[in-house]
């Protein structure tokens, strides 16, 4: 009666070990499967921004701040949509961005009002340094990514320091 007593509690034992095992593998691989998941969408979603944030830079220089506020909003939507996905300097400067080019909006039509003389003047220095600091954040939120996926920074290179 002993033994069976002691092999009825070792299949226990067993199967008990035996359905926690299978329920830890199973909640590793849950885990795993989700960190993937979440690892493709944050490739994903670098690419897009570094492809968005290439051409905020652009309409930055070429474009007025009319422009380029006009061209964040349009993408808000995958802003909004990846906002948990993506670095968060990238959020931030992209956030700011959009908050300077508003101000830099106001700016200008303020100054447009005003007749010259060194107020004016004061308004338009502003609004350089308004264009200048959005586009050092946007150099800066692109560098975010580029540091996320160990990306070398893409250099802009000249004629003069082609011929080193």
């Amino acid at each position: 009666m002993k033994e069976l007593l002691l092999v009825l509690i070792g299949g226990i034992c067993s199967a008990f070990g035996g359905f926690l095992a299978a329920w830890y593998r199973a909640k590793k691989a849950q885990k795993i499967k989700l960190q993937e998941t979440i690892g493709e969408r944050k490739v994903a979603a670098y690419g897009k921004g570094l492809e968005l944030i290439g051409q905020v830079q652009s309409v930055l220089i070429q474009g007025t701040e009319k422009d380029a506020l006009e061209f964040l909003y349009k993408h808000g939507e995958w802003f909004a949509d990846n906002l948990i996905l993506l670095p968060h300097t990238f959020v931030e400067n992209w956030r700011s961005i959009r908050l300077n080019l508003k101000s830099a909006i106001r700016k200008d039509k303020a100054q447009s009002k005003m007749e010259e003389g060194e107020k004016r003047n004061q308004v338009i220095e502003e609004l350089g340094n308004l264009a200048s600091f959005c586009d050092s954040l946007a150099r800066e939120a692109e560098e975010s990514i580029r540091n996320e996926l160990d990306l070398p920074e893409c250099k802009v290179k000249r004629p003069a320091e082609a011929r080193k």
